[in-house]
C-alpha cells in the first residue's frame, strides 16, 4: 500500500520546507508566490519501533516498509477554482492524493512575503476550503451535463450534494454512496499543521484556529510546530505526522515474517484477511487456505514463531479472520 498525501495552503507558508524535512530532499523554497509549479514529489517509510524486536528474535535482515508518497502542491489563491495563479492545475494536482497536510501559516517574519498582507489563520483557511468547495462544485455540474440522460435519482443526489456544498454545511458529514465514488477534494481527509515562528504570541491565535476546525470537522487532527526549528533541529517530526496520518485514515498495521524477509503491511480497521492480503499478491487471495496468527506481545514473550507453537500460541484463522493491530501472520495457500 502506497499512502498519496498532499502538503498543501496558500504560497510561502511553510510547504516546501516541511516537504523536505519529511522526504530529505531539497527541492526550491524561495521567498516568493508560486516558486512551486508543478508538485515536488517525495517520499517516506513508515518505520515502527516494534520491528527491531522482532529482528532481535529472528535475525532476519532484509525488511519491506510500506511507505508515504508526499507532493508539495503550489500554493492555493482566492480564485484558484477559475485558473487564477494556475489553480485548476494545482486542485487537479490536489485530486490525486488520498490525504492532505493544510499548513496555515501564524509565523510573523516580515522577511517572508505573505500573499494577503496580514496573518489572519481563519481567513486563509477559509480561502483554501472556498477554492476546493469551488472546485468540486464545477466537477459536479460537469457530471451533470455529461449525464443528462441518467435516470432522475442519479441526478436528484448530485444535486442533493451541490447544495450541501454552496451552504458549506456537513461538509464531511452528509455524503451518500454515490457521492464516496467521486473523487471529490472536499471528501478527502485532512490535517492541520499550525506554523508557528517560536516569538510570536501565538497562543491565542491556536486557540482561535482549533475552535473554528472544530466547527467545520469533526475531531480534526493538529499539530502545532515550527517548520523551521524542525528542520533544522528535529528528527521525530516525520514520524509524529506519519502517525496522525495513520490515525486519519483509519489504518493498523500488520507484519508477515518469512525465513529471509520481514514485512509491514497496512490495512483497514476491521478489514478481513482475505482483503488485507491482496496487496501482498494477487494470488494469495485465489489460493488462501488458512492462517497462522500470532499478536506481536506473545510473539516477543515466547521468543518467536517457533517457541510460540510448542506453547500452543499460534491460532488458526479462515478468510473471515479481521485482522488485528500488530498482528502477525503465516498465510499459507494451496501451492498447486
Amino acid at each position: 500500500m502506497i499512502i498519496k498525501c498532499g502538503i498543501i495552503g496558500l504560497p510561502n507558508i511553510g510547504k516546501s520546507t516541511l516537504f523536505n524535512l519529511i522526504t530529505k530532499q531539497n527541492v526550491k523554497n524561495k521567498n516568493f508566490p508560486f516558486c512551486t509549479i508543478k508538485p515536488n514529489i517525495g517520499h517516506s517509510y513508515i518505520k515502527n519501533k516494534k520491528i527491531n524486536k522482532i529482528i532481535k528474535i529472528t535475525k532476519i535482515k532484509k525488511i519491506i516498509l510500506p511507505k508515504i508518497k508526499y507532493f508539495d502542491i503550489a500554493g492555493l489563491i482566492k480564485g484558484s477554482h477559475k485558473g487564477l495563479g494556475l489553480g485548476n492545475q494545482f486542485l487537479e494536482d490536489i485530486r490525486k492524493t488520498d490525504i492532505l497536510i493544510h499548513i496555515i501559516r501564524v509565523f510573523k517574519n516580515p522577511k517572508i512575503i505573505n500573499i494577503n498582507n496580514k496573518i489572519d489563520p481563519i481567513y486563509d483557511i477559509k480561502t483554501i476550503k472556498n477554492e476546493i468547495i469551488l472546485s468540486d462544485l464545477i466537477l459536479l455540474e460537469n457530471i451533470i451535463k455529461k449525464n443528462k440522460e441518467k435516470n432522475k435519482k442519479y441526478i436528484k443526489k448530485i444535486n442533493s450534494h451541490i447544495k450541501i456544498l454552496e451552504t458549506q454545511t456537513n461538509v464531511n458529514k452528509k455524503k451518500n454512496k454515490l457521492i464516496k465514488k467521486i473523487n471529490l477534494l472536499t471528501n478527502k481527509k485532512n490535517i492541520y499543521i499550525i506554523n508557528i515562528d517560536g516569538k510570536s504570541k501565538y497562543e491565542k491565535e491556536k486557540y482561535k484556529i482549533k475552535k473554528y476546525l472544530n466547527k467545520i470537522e469533526n475531531k480534526p487532527k493538529i499539530l502545532t510546530i515550527n517548520i523551521k526549528k524542525y528542520f533544522k533541529k528535529n528528527k521525530y517530526i516525520k514520524y509524529k505526522i506519519n502517525k496522525l496520518i495513520l490515525k486519519k485514515l483509519n489504518l493498523i498495521n500488520f507484519f508477515t515474517i518469512t525465513n529471509s524477509k520481514l514485512s509491514l503491511w497496512l490495512t483497514k480497521k476491521k478489514k478481513t484477511i482475505l482483503k488485507s492480503i491482496k496487496q501482498i499478491h494477487s494470488d494469495f487471495v485465489k489460493k488462501f487456505i488458512k492462517a497462522q496468527v500470532i499478536n506481536f506481545k506473545k510473539f516477543i514473550k515466547y521468543k518467536g514463531w517457533n517457541n510460540s507453537k510448542k506453547k500452543g500460541k499460534i491460532k488458526i484463522k479462515g478468510k473471515k479472520y479481521i485482522i488485528k493491530k500488530n498482528d502477525i501472520i503465516h498465510i499459507m495457500i494451496n501451492k498447486n
